[in-house]
């Protein structure tokens, strides 16, 4: 007999059972992490102490850098204790608030790309009026509406379609993932499971749509531009469209294998669909790609270059101040 009893704690499955494959890849995602913490640790630092990046764009930058560093130390410092131990539990609340923290920080940086397409498009499109259409306190006031409006989203979901969660507890994911969690429901809905399913796929098109349109008006304008300007025009768009491309496209495909597509196939399908979409092997490497290796590279591609100009600003600055340091020392020997 099946048991049903509620659950208030979960075992996280993980990776993998033998020790040496735990070891590598604590190792491995260890080195990652500390990464990818320094770098958008740095990048905050540097675009906060500098008055010549107090603009919008590095602004969203900021802000990109501290939600990728709330989204990865949300699940990776779990995942490092659990790679080396045999102890694999979480509390539901310690699981709930994992939950709803990745889905947060998902949707908002979605939305804060869609922001960022938006501020280079009145940059290069209307660049006569930039300055008043983005002006900082515009700019604080889109950052606090897609807080809000990240917020609802996932709030109102989990207050209309209240899930209950019991025994077997095992998740199988080295996380607290939304589907892998839904899956311990005591009563099987597919109709939940699709419409979140249909929920994250409007959530990632939409942006998605606005984005485009707002590169298409971006191609436009650059066209109208002497050969000479397009570059230097263009090139400030390039790092984000890579992120929104790498964003976008692991959106786009995790979506296809959620337990929706899966239930769409089996419907077209009349049955004979075996296919696991929504498979663990599936799971994790998203899991993996949204917490560590989207948060490493995003950062770099957007800063990399602009850090490395700034790197040899600052050492140029501080030569020179410590020339100016030790002239005075010697003045004052000499006098």
């Amino acid at each position: 007999m099946e048991n049903k009893t509620l659950a208030i704690d979960f075992v996280l499955l993980g990776f993998s059972t033998n020790f040496t494959i735990n070891l590598f890849l604590f190792v491995l995602f260890l080195l990652v992490y500390v990464t990818t913490v320094i770098g958008n640790s740095l990048i905050i630092h540097i675009i906060i102490i500098n008055p010549q990046l107090h603009t919008p764009m590095y602004f969203f930058i900021s802000k990109l850098s501290f939600i990728d560093l709330c989204n990865s130390s949300s699940a990776v410092p779990k995942m490092l204790m659990d790679l080396l131990s045999t102890h694999r539990t979480i509390s539901l609340v310690a699981c709930l608030i994992q939950v709803n923290i990745l889905l947060l920080m998902g949707t908002t940086e979605c939305l804060l790309l869609v922001l960022m397409a938006y501020d280079r498009c009145l940059a290069i499109c209307l660049p006569l009026h930039y300055r008043v259409l983005m002006k900082w306190s515009m700019c604080h006031r889109l950052i606090a509406l897609i807080w809000i409006f990240s917020l609802l989203l996932i709030i109102l979901p989990s207050l209309l379609m209240p899930v209950t969660l019991c025994n077997p507890n095992q998740i199988n994911h080295f996380m607290c993932e939304s589907l892998a969690v839904l899956h311990l429901s005591c009563h099987k809905n597919y109709s939940k499971e699709f419409a979140i399913f249909l929920l994250s796929f409007i959530t990632i098109l939409l942006p998605f749509t606005f984005i485009v349109i707002s590169y298409v008006c971006i191609i436009i304008s650059v066209l109208k531009i002497h050969s000479a300007g397009r570059v230097k025009a263009f090139s400030t768009c390039t790092s984000h469209l890579t992120v929104v491309a790498m964003y976008f496209g692991t959106g786009f495909l995790y979506s296809a294998h959620t337990v929706g597509a899966a239930i769409v196939l089996r419907l077209l399908l009349k049955g004979t669909c075996h296919l696991n979409l929504a498979g663990p092997v599936f799971g994790h490497m998203g899991g993996v790609f949204g917490c560590l290796i989207h948060p490493f590279l995003t950062r770099w591609l957007h800063a990399g270059r602009n850090l490395k100009a700034l790197v040899s600003m600052r050492r140029h600055t501080m030569s020179r101040n410590t020339v100016k340091y030790f002239r005075d020392i010697v003045r004052r020997l000499v006098r």
